[in-house]
C-alpha cells in the first residue's frame, strides 16, 4: 500500500522518547548535531526560551521531525530566529531505494502538515533551512515568504595544497602571520572569549547577538561537549582573535568568532589552522553565513563554494506585521 495515502498527525515528543528523537535525527539526511537533544537543550538554557520537539507520524511511525524554540511577546506566540541554532526547519525520514518522485511527494505532504501546525499554534514563525533543503514549495503554497541566505562551504577532503585556492589577500596575511609568529591554541578560558566577542562587535559598530551573560552561559555548557572546540590566536603575547567551531559527522561549523585585530592577520591564520586540523577527518567547513558585506569578502578569500539556504517566514497579519517590520522580534 502507498503510505502517502494514510493520514499524518503531529505529536509532541515526550521525555521517554528522546532517545528515539536522537536516533531519528541521526538517520535523517537533514539531521545535524544542532537538532539533537544535547544541543537544543543547551541553546534553550542559554536564551531562556521554551524548547519544543514534534514528530510527524504516519501509522504511529515518525516520518518527519521538527524542533524549535518559541517565546511569548505581548499577546503573540512566536517562533523567532535564535543565535547558535541555525537549522530549525523540518527534517525527514528517507527510506532506502525510494523513487525520487515519491520522495518529493512525501516531503511536500509532511511540510504542509508542519505548516498547518504552525499556523494553528503561532502568530509568527521563522524557519531557517540548510543548503540541503531546496524544495520549499509547500511553504510558498501556504503563503509563507521565502528569502535566500548564503554561506561558503570550504572543501576539506581535496588533495593538494589548500592555500592554492586562497586569494592573494589571505595568502599575504598568512605570510605576515608567520613573520609575526602568530600562535594558535585551544582554550577553555570563558572570560577571554566573552570580552573579545563584545569588543569585536562594537569595533564594527554592531550590537552583539549575545549578551555577555548569555555567551557565558553558552560557553559553560559548550566546554563540556566533545563536539565543540574553542581556538584563539596569540600575537606579541596577546590573544587578539578567537573562533568556536562545532564538528558533526562530516561538516565543521563556524559558530562564533571575534577579533580586535584590525589587520585581520590573526583571524586569517586562525581559519587556516582550523581548516588544517580537520582536513583528514571531515569533508567540508561551513562558514555559517555570508550575508554581511564587511565579513563576506574575508570568508570568500578561502576558496569555498557559495551555497544558499533559506529563511521561511509565516504569514503575519496587522498589527503584528508592522511590529515585525520594525524588527521588534528579530
Amino acid at each position: 500500500m502507498d503510505d502517502t495515502q494514510t493520514s499524518l498527525r503531529i505529536v509532541e515528543v515526550q521525555e521517554k522518547d528522546l532517545a528515539l528523537w536522537d536516533a531519528f535525527i541521526k538517520s535523517s539526511p537533514q539531521g545535524t548535531f544542532f537538532h539533537t537533544t544535547t544541543w537544543t537543550e543547551l541553546i534553550a538554557a542559554t536564551f531562556g526560551r521554551r524548547l519544543n520537539r514534534c514528530f510527524c507520524l504516519r501509522n504511529d511511525q515518525p516520518v518527519g521531525g521538527f524542533t524549535y524554540l518559541d517565546q511569548k511577546k505581548l499577546f503573540w506566540n512566536l517562533v523567532t530566529p535564535t543565535p547558535l541554532f541555525p537549522f530549525n526547519a523540518p527534517v525527514f525520514y528517507q527510506p532506502q531505494d525510494e523513487k525520487y518522485q515519491k520522495t518529493i511527494s512525501r516531503y511536500l505532504e509532511i511540510s504542509i502538515e508542519f505548516d498547518r501546525f504552525l499556523r494553528k499554534h503561532y502568530d509568527y514563525w521563522v524557519l531557517d533551512t540548510s543548503a540541503l533543503d531546496t524544495d520549499l514549495r509547500a511553504h510558498i503554497w501556504q503563503g509563507a515568504a521565502v528569502e535566500p541566505r548564503y554561506t561558503y562551504l570550504v572543501p576539506l577532503d581535496e588533495k593538494g595544497d589548500r592555500t592554492e585556492n586562497y586569494n592573494q589577500t589571505i595568502r599575504k596575511k598568512l605570510r605576515q602571520a608567520d613573520q609575526n609568529k602568530v600562535v594558535v591554541e585551544e582554550t577553555a578560558d570563558i572570560s577571554i572569549i566573552a570580552n573579545l566577542y563584545q569588543k569585536s562587535y562594537l569595533r564594527h559598530g554592531l550590537h552583539p547577538l549575545l549578551s555577555k551573560e548569555m555567551l557565558t552561559r553558552f560557553l559553560h555548557g559548550a566546554n563540556d561537549l566533545p563536539q565543540v572546540k574553542i581556538y584563539t590566536a596569540r600575537a606579541n603575547g596577546n590573544i587578539n582573535a578567537f573562533r568556536i567551531v562545532l564538528f558533526d559527522v562530516d561538516t565543521v561549523y563556524d559558530l562564533l568568532a571575534g577579533s580586535d585585530d584590525d589587520s585581520g592577520i590573526s583571524s586569517a591564520y586562525l581559519v587556516h589552522h582550523i581548516l588544517g586540523q580537520f582536513e583528514q577527518t571531515h569533508r567540508k567547513f561551513d562558514f555559517m553565513g555570508a550575508d554581511h558585506p564587511w565579513i563576506e569578502q574575508f570568508k570568500r578569500g578561502f576558496g569555498g563554494r557559495l551555497v544558499q539556504g533559506f529563511r521561511i517566514t509565516g504569514h503575519v497579519k496587522f498589527p503584528l506585521s508592522l511590529i515585525v517590520k520594525m524588527q521588534k522580534f528579530r
